[in-house]
């Protein structure tokens, strides 16, 4: 199935659609993803999520990168919104 901007999975990223990405994108944005999950690994382990081992940080955005090339995946970050305000106080 194509991306809904058009083309395959691996033309997935456009300008409407700066989210996702397909195997043929750089591989920075599987590092970033990679990073993303180093920085969590201790909590995963912690919650029992994952052992070090299944997670194997060294080697995740390769295997990222091997899978969504394999199986012409397309993958996304999630959204994440957030706020930041303050009040004067009178």
């Amino acid at each position: 199935m194509g991306h809904p901007a058009g083309g395959g999975a691996a033309s997935a990223r456009d300008a409407r659609d700066p989210a996702h990405f397909g195997p043929d994108d750089p591989g920075a944005i599987t590092a970033g993803l990679a990073g993303v999950i180093r920085t969590a690994a201790l909590l995963i382990e912690r919650t029992g999520v994952a052992t070090a081992e299944e997670i194997g940080v060294e080697t995740f955005a390769q295997r990222l990168r091997d899978e969504l090339r394999v199986n012409q995946a397309v993958f996304a970050y999630p959204t994440l919104l957030s706020a930041w305000g303050t009040t004067d106080e009178a």
